[in-house]
Order: C-alpha cells, then sequence, then structure tokens
C-alpha cells in the first residue's frame, strides 16, 4: 500500500550514519521488500564509506551532504 501511494523514504537528522549498520539494511528492506520508489539519506557525509555504498548504494537513489 505505501509503494502504490507512492511513499518515498527521507532519514535525515542529527547524523544517520552514527547507526550505518541499521541504515543501510532500513535502505535495502525500503526499496526491495516494501518497493519504495524514492530512498534518501540527508547527512553530513563524514561518517559515510566506500563499503557502505558499494554494499547499500544501488539501494540508494539520493544522498544529499549539507
Amino acid at each position: 500500500m505505501l509503494a502504490e501511494a507512492g511513499m518515498k523514504l527521507n532519514i535525515s537528522g542529527g547524523e544517520p550514519f552514527l547507526e550505518d549498520k541499521s541504515l543501510g539494511d532500513i535502505i535495502k528492506f525500503s526499496k526491495v521488500k516494501l518497493g519504495l520508489e524514492s530512498t534518501r539519506i540527508i547527512c553530513n557525509g563524514s561518517k559515510v564509506t566506500e563499503g557502505w555504498l558499494d554494499k547499500y548504494g544501488q539501494y540508494l537513489d539520493i544522498m544529499s551532504m549539507v
């Protein structure tokens, strides 16, 4: 129902990558299981790693760094 309604997931506030183990699973679940149209993370970029992007980047539509 969420995907059919056009729901998009935006994760922000503080620094989402402080909980990067859960963050990747949430993004993947939202795309694969829920079929959401768009997933987005708003972060400051200081904790983003190449390993995280390699593993979960395919499920992420937008990353905004502020």
